[in-house]
């Protein structure tokens, strides 16, 4: 989709990202990025897209995803602990319960598990992230101890990221027919 191309672009090229160099097609981003940075971004914008989307979900989506990412032992699941932040909240952006959602979504079991039943180390995560929502120490503590200090600065820094990324992702420029085209062809 040339729309999503482009505001995909418009993201990467944004300050969020703090590249050095300008970004000029999806495949440089993903050289750039990652393939599954990129896809996570594209579905952050598909998330924003939907009609009646709540920019405050979206937020909270977006600061849940990074938290959870910056949170989890290894490296190599960082990307599935992502994915679980961010959807976290299509349950309440769309009004339909999340299993009936997870029958639609292509997601590993250890994501749908941790997303339905706050099961293994990703729902242990996303319970660390709500409690952070609620500013509970204790709960924090008892989930992962002896952290709590540095949960709470991966928060805050979670936090800023998401108010960034989402102020450039809710923006939604308009895009002419031939910008749409050269993308198109990109």
């Amino acid at each position: 989709d040339p729309s999503v191309a482009y505001r995909v672009l418009a993201v990467v090229n944004s300050s969020a990202f703090g590249l050095d160099r300008r970004v000029e097609s999806l495949r440089h981003a993903i050289v750039l990025l990652g393939i599954n940075q990129v896809r996570h971004l594209a579905i952050l914008l598909a998330m924003s897209a939907t009609k009646d989307a709540s920019e405050e979900l979206i937020k909270l989506g977006a600061s849940r995803a990074r938290l959870i990412s910056r949170l989890v032992s290894h490296s190599d699941a960082s990307s599935g602990a992502f994915t679980v932040g961010l959807l976290s909240v299509t349950d309440a952006l769309y009004r339909t319960p999340m299993a009936e959602l997870l029958t639609e979504l292509p997601v590993s079991e250890q994501i749908g598990k941790a997303l339905l039943d706050g099961d293994g180390e990703y729902g242990r995560l996303l319970d660390v992230a709500r409690a952070c929502e609620h500013a509970d120490v204790e709960r924090i503590e008892e989930l992962l101890p002896g952290s709590a200090h540095r949960v709470v600065d991966e928060y805050r820094s979670a936090v800023e990221w998401a108010d960034e990324i989402c102020s450039h992702v809710a923006s939604r420029p308009s895009v002419s027919a031939e910008r749409m085209r050269t993308l198109a062809a990109a």
